[in-house]
């Protein structure tokens, strides 16, 4: 090996070990998206000020809401390995369906709580943004502009 290629080669190494460090600093620093605060995505578009009235309600929940978040994470990952079998155990399968479903159901009860207490906090034209989060559909960018000016859907 030549002396040029050995340098090409530790200088690559060096990138791709320096990209990887700075993503896990970045993923440290930042903090892990399950650890987030729930709901925060849906309060983006709201006034400083209630961001900041909204803050202590999203931070409380954590805790609760935490836990139940990775024990939904833990269930999926139950079902996938049971799929993954070579031989499908229907019986345990049945059964992590099951335990899956529980989690599911403990996790949006507990995010629906948080819901109910940060919506009573906000004013009807900001729980109309905020609205606007929670009614795309699944898979759709959450991100664009809000268009303040135009009626939200009034609930049924």
């Amino acid at each position: 090996m030549t002396k040029r290629t050995l340098t090409i080669l530790l200088i690559g190494s060096l990138a791709i070990n320096l990209t990887v460090a700075g993503i896990l600093v970045g993923r440290w620093s930042a903090g892990d998206m399950s650890s987030r605060a729930p709901m925060t995505w849906a309060f983006k578009d709201v006034s400083p000020d209630s961001r900041k009235r909204l803050r202590p309600i999203l931070k409380e929940s954590i805790s609760e809401v935490l836990p139940l978040r990775r024990d939904l994470k833990r269930a999926e990952r139950k079902v996938v390995a049971l799929i993954r079998q070579d031989d499908i155990d229907e019986a345990a399968l049945s059964q992590a369906l099951a335990d899956l479903r529980a989690a599911n159901l403990a996790h949006q009860e507990a995010i629906h709580e948080v819901g109910v207490e940060a919506f009573g906090q906000l004013e009807r034209a900001e729980r109309m943004v905020a609205l606007r989060y929670l009614t795309r559909p699944p898979g759709k960018d959450r991100r664009p502009p809000p268009k303040r000016d135009m009626p939200a859907p009034e609930a049924p």
